[in-house]
C-alpha cells in the first residue's frame, strides 16, 4: 500500500492534493507568480509581428486579460494561461 505524503507540507496525513495548507496560500501564490509573469514576459519577448522589442502591459481589471501592447506596430496581444 502507497503512503500519503504531501510535498506541499510535508505531512503525511494527506496528498499535495488535499492540502489545507495549500488551499489557503494558493491565491496568494498565483498573483504573485502572475506578476512575475508579466514581467517576464515584457522584458523577454519581442513582437511576433514587428520584432520590437517593448512590449508594454495594458492593464484591464474589467477585461481580466494580460493584454501586451507593442510600441512600433501597436499590435495586442494576450497572455493566456494554462490550467
Amino acid at each position: 500500500m502507497k503512503t500519503q505524503y504531501c510535498h506541499f507540507c510535508g505531512s503525511h496525513d494527506h496528498c499535495c492534493r488535499d492540502c489545507p495548507l495549500e488551499k489557503r496560500v494558493a491565491p496568494k501564490l498565483k498573483k504573485i507568480i502572475g506578476k512575475k509573469m508579466e514581467r517576464f514576459v515584457s522584458d523577454n519577448l519581442s513582437c511576433p509581428s514587428c520584432g520590437c522589442r517593448t512590449l508594454r502591459l495594458l492593464d484591464d481589471i474589467h477585461l481580466r486579460l494580460i493584454l501586451f501592447v507593442t510600441s512600433t506596430c501597436l499590435k495586442k496581444f494576450e497572455l493566456n494561461q494554462s490550467v
